[in-house]
């Protein structure tokens, strides 16, 4: 029985995700677990017939002593060959839920200044270089390659997403597939709307998710801005088409 591309796409978050793979000598079997049940339940659904049985909880989890929820499927050998191909084949291989599900496991949502974070952590400094240009080439988004260093000397990388970056192209591919309890990790549409029309305007210019595109759209905010200081009921379209190729203002010497 071969899987299906939503059973494939819940296997993918086997290298990006919370998901495990447990490998046998023929086979694989998936594994995964969360505090949020409905997302589970979202998976499990996907899985279809593969899962074994139904979600269950471990009351005493880990270091956090809490509560948590697990899945797991039946083994299959299609399951070992998929988590046994190379990054970038598995890279190919994620559609819009794949990529939606890869947020909701690992993605981070800055409350305030809207950027997200990736914690890939678990990948080399290579490999995130990798992920980038993934996220360049098949999304049009501009991300960076972060660095953390830990106190214990350990180092670590992961990717950050700038709002001007395109971060509403992620929001938008989990807003496909909501999830009630991740709702927290969607940016609201009245706060994106600005910004795609600023993307889609500079657009004209560059193309997506290269630095100069990053570059023009940071100062068109910027700037978008500071004309708001004194009309603060100025819309971005107005803006764009009456004062965003006007000359920056000057400092004046005291």
């Amino acid at each position: 029985m071969k899987l299906n591309n939503n059973q494939v796409q819940v296997i993918l978050t086997g290298t990006f995700g919370d998901g495990s793979v447990r490998l046998l000598k023929t086979t694989a079997s998936y594994t995964t677990n969360c505090k949020m049940k409905d997302y589970l339940e979202f998976k499990k659904e996907l899985l279809g017939n593969i899962d074994t049985k139904d979600i269950n909880r471990t009351d005493i989890n880990g270091f956090s002593q809490t509560y948590i929820w697990n899945l797991r499927t039946n083994s299959h050998p299609e399951i070992k060959e998929i988590h046994e191909k190379s990054l970038i084949e598995k890279l190919s291989m994620l559609d819009e839920l794949g990529i939606a599900m890869w947020m909701y496991d690992d993605g981070s949502l800055h409350n305030r200044l809207r950027f997200y974070n990736l914690n890939t952590h678990a990948f080399s400094e290579q490999d995130n270089r990798v992920i980038s240009d993934f996220l360049n080439k098949r999304l049009g988004i501009y991300s960076r390659v972060m660095i953390e260093r830990k106190k214990d000397g350990r180092v670590f990388y992961y990717i950050y997403i700038p709002p001007c970056g395109g971060a509403y192209k992620l929001s938008d591919i989990m807003s496909q597939f909501p999830i009630e309890s991740y709702k927290y990790k969607i940016i609201p549409e009245e706060e994106i709307i600005e910004l795609r029309v600023l993307h889609n305007h500079v657009d004209k210019f560059h193309k997506a998710g290269t630095e100069e595109h990053y570059n023009m759209t940071t100062s068109l905010r910027r700037r978008l801005s500071g004309y708001r200081k004194k009309n603060k009921e100025l819309s971005v379209e107005d803006f764009l088409n009456n004062y965003s190729n006007r000359p920056k203002f000057e400092k004046k010497r005291v």
